[in-house]
């Protein structure tokens, strides 16, 4: 029996979202009041997310479900770049500049989001820098470029309706990793109280909102049969 690619995302996108919640809410157990503070010693309410997953039990579980997800991903997002190439075979050639563009930018993606998981900001906080601000960058350019194919085909109610829900969830993301720098470098400057909470308030907002946008992918290629072994995936229609 070949799973669907809808029940294949479905467990890429809960899987980064109940080793969150279980971090998040393990971290607010065990030290509610040591793990979320910060070096200006006021209180917050919500721990940030490398304290939630930076040590123990708790990072390995991360790092588990964000490696598994990863790999999921890297296969999906073939699959889903070949759909776009077929949807967009009277737009652009498959082999088009603005295709491969895409193919690659979301493996950037996907690379640097693994390697901001593994190296924490305590460890090697240069690479981890260095990783966020790759996943960030090729995040935003991967959504642009996506939202541009995707509005060259609502012809179909499906497609419009994956476009609008993408462009809501890119809207989020936006506007809460902006929110989020802001708050960390008020916090860093001023120590006003409760700050860091907003800060990870909307570093969570960012997380939730970026699985819920490739999670959109399924309006797209949702009915194909997810094989690795298949050599060929099925060639889409807008027709079909």
């Amino acid at each position: 029996m070949t799973l669907s690619v809808r029940t294949v995302v479905q467990i890429t996108a809960s899987l980064p979202i109940v080793s969150l919640i279980t971090c998040i809410l393990w971290t607010m157990f065990e030290d509610s009041v040591g793990l979320t503070r910060t070096h200006c010693n006021v209180p917050n309410y919500i721990p940030s997310l490398s304290a939630s997953v930076s040590v123990g039990l708790r990072k390995r579980i991360w790092i588990a479900s964000i490696g598994i997800s990863c790999i999921l991903r890297l296969y999906i997002h073939v699959l889903y770049n070949q759909g776009l190439a077929d949807l967009l075979v009277p737009v652009y050639s498959p082999k088009s500049l603005l295709l491969n563009t895409h193919f690659w930018v979301h493996y950037i993606e996907i690379c640097s989001l693994f390697l901001l998981t593994i190296f924490t900001s305590v460890e090697n906080f240069p690479v981890h820098r260095n990783s966020f601000g790759t996943f960030v960058i090729s995040c935003g350019f991967f959504g642009f470029l996506d939202l541009f194919l995707l509005g060259r085909l609502q012809k179909s109610y499906f497609l419009s309706l994956s476009w609008r829900r993408k462009c809501r969830c890119y809207a989020a993301m936006t506007i809460s990793i902006f929110i989020s720098a802001l708050c960390y470098v008020a916090h860093n400057h001023t120590c006003f109280p409760h700050l860091y909470s907003l800060f990870a308030l909307t570093e969570y907002t960012f997380i939730l909102t970026n699985v819920a946008y490739h999670y959109y992918i399924v309006d797209v290629i949702g009915d194909v049969p997810f094989d690795i072994f298949r050599r060929q995936p099925p060639t889409l229609s807008l027709d079909s």
